[in-house]
Formats: C-alpha cells, sequence, structure tokens
C-alpha cells in the first residue's frame, strides 16, 4: 500500500511537471508569433456605432484584417459617426409628430406662423420655451394634405376645446376622403382595409417638418428635447437616401483573405445581385405582362422622351408624366440616369427596340425624388409615396 502511495504521487507530480514545460513552450511560441498574426478583431472591445437613431454593436468575427486594409477600416470607424452627422440628415430639420387628441395638428403650424404660444393649447409652456430655444422657424406639414381634409388659418386665440374639436372633425373628413378614394380605385382597393387606412392617413397629416436654427445645435440635441415632451408622440431625422451604396467595411471590396480567387463578400456585390434575366417564354409572362398596372418610380425622375419607355408613360389628366419634388414642379425629367434605367427594367416596351422590361404592358408614374447625384430626402420622397397613392398607382418602385 505504501508503494502504490508513491507511485500516484510520483504520477501526479510528472503531469503537473508536463503541464508546466508545456504552458512555458507555449507562452514562447506566441511571443514569437509575428504582430500581424495577433491583431485579433476579438480583443477589440464591442463599440457602438449610432445610425439612424439606432445602436448597432459592431465586432468583426475574424482574427485579422487583411494588411492593407486594417488602417482603412480603423478611419472609417473613427469617422463614421461625424460623416452621419455631416451627410446622412438634413442638419436643421426633424420630422415632428403630435400626439392624437391633443388638437396640435390642426394648429401647430399657424401658430409658429402667427408667432402664437402653444400654451393656449396646450396649458403647458413647455414647447413654447423649446420653440424659443431653438429658434424654430417654421412647421411645415409633411404631405399636402387638402385633397383628405380642408385646412383652416386661425386667428386669434384658440382654446384646447375647440382645436381639438376640429381634429375630430378632420379625422372624419379624411376617412371619408379614403372611402372615396377607394371607390375611384376599386381594383387596387380589393383588399383594402378604409379603417387602417384611415388611421395612417391621419398620421401622416399630424407628421410635420420642423425647421430650426442649426448655428449653435446639434439635430440630436433638439431631437432629445422634443421627445421628452408630453405633447409629442415621436421626432425622427429626416435622412438621405442613395441610389448607390458602396459600404467601406474593408473585406466589401478585398479579396483572396481566405485564398479565395474572387472578392471576399461576392454575394453582396452589384454584379452578383443583378446577375441573370427574366427568361421571356416562362414565369409570370404566361399569366401578365403588366396590362393595366400603374408602377410610381420614385426615384431621379424618368426620360419620358426615351424611344423605349414613351409608349409606356403614365400621365395625368393634365398631361404630366408625374411630379419632380426636388424642384417642386410638373417636369419629372431624370438628370441622373437611374431612375430611366429602372423604369426600362420594368416597363421597357416591347417594340424591337432596345430591352424590353419585365412588365412590358405595364404605365410608368415618373416620381422625382432624388437629384442629379442621386440623393435625396425623406421628405420628399414621402411627398412622392403619397402622390403616387392619391393619383392611382397600384405600385412603387424604390430601388
Amino acid at each position: 500500500m505504501h508503494n502504490y502511495k508513491k507511485i500516484k504521487w510520483m504520477f501526479f507530480a510528472l503531469v503537473a511537471f508536463g503541464l508546466a514545460v508545456s504552458a512555458c513552450i507555449f507562452s514562447k511560441f506566441v511571443s514569437a508569433m509575428p504582430q500581424k498574426e495577433m491583431t485579433s478583431l476579438d480583443a477589440m472591445p464591442a463599440r457602438v456605432l449610432v445610425s439612424g437613431g439606432q445602436e448597432v454593436f459592431v465586432r468583426p468575427a475574424l482574427k485579422s484584417f487583411p494588411e492593407s486594409n486594417e488602417q482603412k477600416f480603423k478611419d472609417t470607424f473613427d469617422n463614421a459617426i461625424i460623416s452621419s452627422q455631416t451627410d446622412q440628415y438634413r442638419k436643421d430639420q426633424l420630422f415632428i409628430r403630435f400626439k392624437e387628441g391633443t388638437g396640435l395638428c390642426v394648429v401647430a403650424t399657424d401658430l409658429i406662423k402667427d408667432k402664437k404660444k402653444f400654451e393656449q393649447v396646450t396649458g403647458t409652456k413647455n414647447l413654447d420655451i423649446l420653440n424659443e430655444t431653438y429658434a424654430v422657424q417654421e412647421l411645415k406639414p409633411l404631405i399636402n394634405s387638402d385633397s383628405l381634409a380642408s385646412r383652416q388659418h386661425f386667428v386669434g386665440s384658440i382654446s384646447s376645446h375647440l382645436a381639438k374639436s376640429i381634429e375630430q372633425k378632420q379625422k372624419q373628413q379624411i376617412a371619408d376622403s379614403i372611402k372615396e378614394m377607394n371607390t375611384r380605385y376599386p381594383k387596387r382597393s380589393r383588399h383594402a382595409v378604409p379603417d387602417l387606412q384611415a388611421h395612417l392617413a391621419a398620421k401622416l397629416t399630424n407628421t410635420f417638418i420642423m425647421v430650426f436654427n442649426s448655428e449653435k445645435v446639434t439635430i440630436g440635441e433638439v431631437k432629445a428635447a422634443y421627445e421628452n415632451d408630453p405633447n409629442v408622440e415621436s421626432v425622427e431625422f429626416i435622412s438621405k437616401a442613395y441610389i448607390y451604396y458602396e459600404p467601406t467595411d474593408p473585406y466589401y471590396s478585398s479579396t483572396g483573405t481566405w485564398g479565395n480567387v474572387y472578392r471576399d463578400m461576392y454575394g453582396l456585390t452589384p454584379d452578383f445581385m443583378h446577375a441573370g434575366d427574366p427568361i421571356a417564354t416562362q414565369g409570370a409572362w404566361a399569366k401578365s405582362k403588366g396590362d393595366g398596372v400603374i408602377i410610381a418610380v420614385i426615384d431621379t425622375g424618368v426620360d419620358y422622351a426615351h424611344p423605349d419607355i414613351k409608349a409606356n408613360m403614365w400621365q395625368n389628366k393634365s398631361g404630366h408624366y408625374g411630379y419632380d419634388f426636388v424642384s417642386d414642379d410638373t417636369d419629372p425629367m431624370d438628370d441622373q440616369g437611374h431612375g430611366t434605367h429602372c423604369a426600362g427594367t420594368i416597363a421597357a416596351a416591347e417594340n424591337g427596340l432596345g430591352v424590353i422590361g419585365v412588365a412590358p404592358l405595364s404605365k410608368i408614374m415618373a416620381l422625382k425624388g432624388l437629384d442629379s447625384q442621386g440623393n435625396g430626402y425623406d421628405d420628399d420622397l414621402a411627398s412622392a409615396v403619397f402622390y403616387a397613392v392619391e393619383n392611382g398607382a397600384d405600385i412603387t418602385s424604390s430601388s
């Protein structure tokens, strides 16, 4: 028994010695590794990028960057929040929506315009203090909703009771207008839910563009201040939209990181995403080529004189092909090219010329919400969507 215990302890001692030697060898091996192999993103703390009002936790999964892209990633990361402030949003404007039942949706525009106090409707001075602090210059309705409900200009003082009463009447006008619109476009409205339509339309008419002095404040500061007011339902940034987006993540444009001969993220590149054409003799064309369908292309406009598209352009009663929300006029001519490209993909005519669209018998409603650089803001794009709905579009395309 004594010899057995001695052998047992000798065995444990050998195991411990072996582990110690292994740890020492491993430590020396690690310290001798090239520095670039030790560049691990897992060792970096997770960071938060605020974009579009959301928090995104970023912790890349790979062990190291391609050597040429490492600094590019760091520079991009450090500048991401700054660029989002300067490029992504309107600097001096925000969307603001007042709570239902406050009566503010029918009087707010006039109160700012006539420099009157919100207190007479809300019963508190908070909004008046905010409006003065941030030098609010204008509250513009997001959409021209005169077709849904009549607006009236208020002269003199107005009570909270009167404002709320007018708001209720306006909601009923909106509900009646929705029913009338569904009657005008029965095919499109077969599956519509009128109560839901009226509810959403009321929210739109209760949404405004708040213009303020941005010289000494950030849009984030103004947004946070108004969100805390009990009469405000929501405040949102007015974001910029782009026809093209090229991510700055280093692996998006790198090749061969894993020994591959193709781009690392080939599945997200335009050439891959846009590959393949519909087969003309199969699929949807056997059932329909879009006859009678109106498609609103919300983009950089459409070249309505293009020989492959002009036969399929929609026109309103005045002969206009749509609307230009960038320049605020009735000529939605494309000055960039992307919108025409999209319109052709959708509805290029079957005429023996050029290409053919996937729905060559449909009609294109041209709504220009993006400028000649391919950029545009949410408020213009929202107006374009409203125009499409109000004028009978069956589908909107915002590719």
